[in-house]
Formats: C-alpha cells, sequence, structure tokens
C-alpha cells in the first residue's frame, strides 16, 4: 500500500510537471503563473516519489530477480 501511494504520487508528480516544461520553454505569461506554481509542486512530488518510491522498488524487484537466478532448479520428479 505504501509503495503504492509513493508511485501515485511520482506519477501525480509526472503531470503536473509536463506544463511546467511547457511554460519553461517560453510560453511563460502571467495567466499561466498558476500552471508553473503547480508545476513547481509537481517536480517536487516527481523527486520525493522517485527517492522513497521507485528506487526501494526498483532495488527490491533486482534484489529478487539476482535471489532467482541464483536459486538453484529444483530436480525433476
Amino acid at each position: 500500500m505504501n509503495t503504492l501511494l509513493e508511485m501515485t504520487k511520482t506519477v501525480f508528480g509526472y503531470v503536473c510537471f509536463v506544463p511546467f516544461l511547457f511554460l519553461y520553454s517560453g510560453l511563460l505569461s502571467l495567466t499561466l503563473a498558476p500552471l508553473l506554481l503547480v508545476g513547481g509542486v509537481g517536480f517536487l512530488c516527481v523527486i520525493l516519489g522517485v527517492e522513497e518510491g521507485v528506487k526501494p522498488l526498483w532495488r527490491q524487484l533486482w534484489q529478487d530477480g539476482k535471489d532467482v537466478a541464483s536459486a538453484r532448479p529444483r530436480s525433476a520428479q
């Protein structure tokens, strides 16, 4: 459940970060300033989500994969 929450935060962060990229690339105007704020918050969500959720998840999957690869196959019955 905790990993799901972290991944949700990461996805939310990417969704909010996309408008930030468009604004930063030259479409910045006063009417789009709230989107810039949302993009900044989204960027923080991405950083926090990746650090807390995705990296440990990949680390665990990598370790599980190594454990499976190093296990001896069971003999045929």
